[in-house]
């Protein structure tokens, strides 16, 4: 009987033991879980950070470029008016010197 309960103390010891490195194992992995877990949300936060920039940007460049194009536009209805008005003059030129010359003949 005590050959038994030694045998039986020595299997709740090991038991024990057995239990309890299967909850430092666990603790140690929910340990490493959680730790990881941390690090990719801060990953998750500074990807949301640089999308958000990258946003920002592209709304700054859109906005540069339209008014880059209005300003090209401007530019180019301005020239085509020049260019009218001088067409306009030179042909105002060409008749007066038609003119001139149909009163020498």
């Amino acid at each position: 009987q005590a050959i038994d309960r030694t045998k039986k103390d020595q299997e709740d010891r090991e038991k024990k033991e057995r239990e309890n490195r299967g909850r430092l194992t666990q603790m140690k992995f929910d340990k490493e879980l959680s730790e990881k877990e941390r690090i990719l949300a801060e990953k998750e936060a500074k990807l949301r950070e640089k999308e958000l920039k990258l946003q920002e940007q592209f709304r700054t460049s859109t906005a540069s470029s339209d008014k880059q194009d209005e300003e090209n536009n401007i530019a180019k209805d301005e020239r085509k008016i020049r260019e009218t008005e001088r067409q306009k003059a030179r042909q105002k030129e060409l008749e007066e010197k038609e003119k001139k010359l149909r009163d020498i003949e």
